[in-house]
């Protein structure tokens, strides 16, 4: 059981220092706008600002997934459709050729050809 736990401890602890650093990141960048913008550190007005900008920030990581999720939808869809339209291909020429082969069928069956001579 305690092996289990450092297992999961070692998988889990990189990804949160992974997410930690990248949210410490984004922080920084949205306190540098805010400076940019004319705040005072300190202020609530500063503090409105920071807040606007990560909900922003938020809603902007939340779209783009929502845009790679659709465009991955979209190759699925184009991959599903040439699969289709190649297996309609396949199954016509398999009907043509079943086609061709019930006629020459027919023909040597009627006289009209002799299997390996005209037919």
């Amino acid at each position: 059981m305690i092996v289990n736990l450092i297992k999961k401890l070692v998988i889990l602890v990189p990804l949160v220092i992974c997410f930690s650093t990248v949210n410490a990141d984004i922080k920084t960048e949205v306190t540098k706008e805010c400076k940019e913008l004319g705040f005072i550190e300190g202020t609530s007005e500063i503090a409105k600002c920071k807040l606007e900008l990560l909900v922003l920030n938020k809603k902007m990581s939340l779209e783009n997934k929502k845009l790679e999720a659709s465009e991955a939808q979209t190759r699925a869809a184009e991959a599903t459709a040439r699969a289709t339209e190649m297996s309609a291909a396949a199954a016509q020429s398999l009907a043509n050729s079943s086609s061709w082969r019930m006629q020459r069928g027919q023909r040597m069956l009627s006289g009209g050809c002799t299997l390996g001579v005209n037919c």
